[in-house]
């Protein structure tokens, strides 16, 4: 079984400015019409499936929840099911993502009206 890495809020804030990663929130999505990372694609826990995840391989893809917990069970998952991707997990969630000053948008995202 492919070991889980983490990501902290930094490193990510790095790649996705860079273009170099994709972000898949997993949480419901009334929590991510709450607050969300900009740039965020919402695939919910419960309707994840390894075959929905973007299929662009040069892309690192970094999963995250409200803490982390469903986000490392999500990342994991998909872990299983396709190894030669690069996947991760936000270490702390948006929580951690947010403690460290980083901007989030609040509201209904205008692209899923």
């Amino acid at each position: 079984m492919t070991q889980l890495q983490h990501v902290t809020p930094h490193q990510l804030k790095e790649w996705m400015d860079k273009g170099m990663a994709i972000l898949v929130d997993v949480r419901p999505s009334e929590e991510y019409e709450d607050v969300r990372i900009e740039g965020s694609i919402l695939l919910p826990m419960e309707s994840l499936q390894h075959a929905m995840l973007p299929h662009n391989p040069d892309k690192i893809i970094v999963f995250h929840c409200h803490k982390g917990e469903r986000g490392a069970r999500a990342a994991q998952a998909c872990l299983e099911h396709v190894p030669h991707r690069r996947i991760y997990c936000l270490e702390g969630g948006i929580g951690a993502w947010i403690e460290a000053g980083f901007s989030v948008e609040r509201g209904v995202d205008p692209g899923r009206l």
